[in-house]
C-alpha cells in the first residue's frame, strides 16, 4: 500500500513537472515569435526610412549623393537632373553655333 503511495505521489510529482515546463516552453516560445516580429519591423522601419531620407534628398538637390558601406562607395544623382543638364546643353549648343538659313 505505501509503496502504491509512493508511486501515485511520484506520477503526480512528474505530471506537474512536466506541465510546468511546458508551460515555461510555450511562453519562451511566444515570446521569441514576439521578439523576433518586433526585431523584424525595426529592421524594416529602418530601411524604409534610409530609402525615404534618399529620396527625398537627391529629388531636392541635383547633387551627387556620396553612399558608402564599409569599402564599397557609390555616387548617385536624381536621372531627372541629367535630363535637365542635357536639355540645357541642348538649349544652349543652338546658341553657340548658330544656324543660318540657307547655308
Amino acid at each position: 500500500m505505501r509503496l502504491e503511495l509512493n508511486k501515485r505521489i511520484v506520477a503526480h510529482f512528474l505530471i506537474a513537472l512536466w506541465f510546468v515546463f511546458s508551460l515555461g516552453y510555450i511562453k519562451w516560445d511566444l515570446w521569441d515569435d514576439f521578439r523576433i516580429r518586433r526585431l523584424t519591423l525595426v529592421l524594416e522601419q529602418g530601411q524604409n526610412n534610409a530609402i525615404n531620407q534618399i529620396i527625398k534628398q537627391t529629388d531636392t538637390e541635383c547633387e551627387s549623393l556620396r553612399l558608402f558601406n564599409e569599402e564599397t562607395e557609390v555616387n548617385l544623382i536624381n536621372v531627372v537632373c541629367l535630363e535637365q543638364d542635357q536639355g540645357q546643353k541642348q538649349e544652349v549648343r543652338p546658341e553657340l553655333f548658330p544656324v543660318v538659313p540657307g547655308q
